[in-house]
């Protein structure tokens, strides 16, 4: 919920005071205008946010059910899923490929998520898979928090920002951040990954080397 300070009332204005009566006025009027901005900025509690709400979007996958999903099944949300694999070796500026493109994933519902009860993963067609993310507008911002499992051996997770080349499933590497999968403190510190640019990108792609990896919490900015 987001906090406003309270409104301040003055009962002079550019000169003497003013009567008791129309200070009573005033204040009513500020009041009810503070009032009215307040509840109409009120947070609803939307875990999965809507495009036109807000420039600033964030999903945590609690709004749906567990099983596997269609990639647009959070469109609504401003983004789309594709299940598929990148090389395990990336750079920026590289232009890489997603292979065996699958549009779905899969949420799954287990105490690794990083906000109970759901996290997203990928549909696990071969081995380790990436999970694109491809955005309705173009972002400057995106990040997310890998799943939460103190049992894990340390693998290599990764957050890219992508370009598209204008080839179906070719994309230019434009940033990248690196984690460990087996991350895990109170505070979900170590879980975070976030890529960040001045000029827009329209997907982004979380990618997992050695096993299946889960995310929560995805967030991203629009350009303006």
């Amino acid at each position: 919920m987001k906090h406003y300070p309270s409104p301040i009332i003055f009962d002079r204005i550019g000169g003497p005071m003013k009567s008791a009566a129309f200070s009573s006025l005033l204040c009513i009027v500020a009041v009810a205008a503070f009032a009215s901005i307040y509840l109409g900025c009120e947070d609803t509690g939307t875990t999965d946010t809507p495009v036109e709400n807000s420039s600033v979007n964030f999903v945590n996958f609690d709004s749906v059910s567990p099983g596997v999903k269609s990639g647009d099944f959070l469109a609504v949300s401003g983004v789309t899923f594709t299940t598929g694999q990148i090389p395990d070796g990336v750079a920026v500026n590289d232009t890489i490929t997603l292979s065996n493109p699958a549009d779905q994933i899969e949420i799954l519902s287990n105490d690794d998520a990083i906000s109970s009860p759901n996290f997203a993963v990928a549909l696990v067609i071969v081995g380790s898979e990436d999970i694109l993310m491809s955005f309705d507008g173009p972002v400057n911002f995106v990040s997310l928090y890998s799943d939460d499992n103190p049992a894990e051996n340390p693998d290599i997770i990764r957050l890219l920002a992508l370009e598209p080349t204008g080839k179906a499933n070719e994309f230019i590497v434009m940033k990248i951040d690196t984690a460990f999968d087996d991350a895990h403190d109170s505070l979900h510190v170590d879980n975070y990954l976030s890529v960040a640019s001045d000029k827009p990108f329209s997907d982004a792609l979380f990618q997992t080397l050695t096993e299946a990896e889960g995310f929560d919490n995805l967030t991203f900015t629009y350009s303006r």
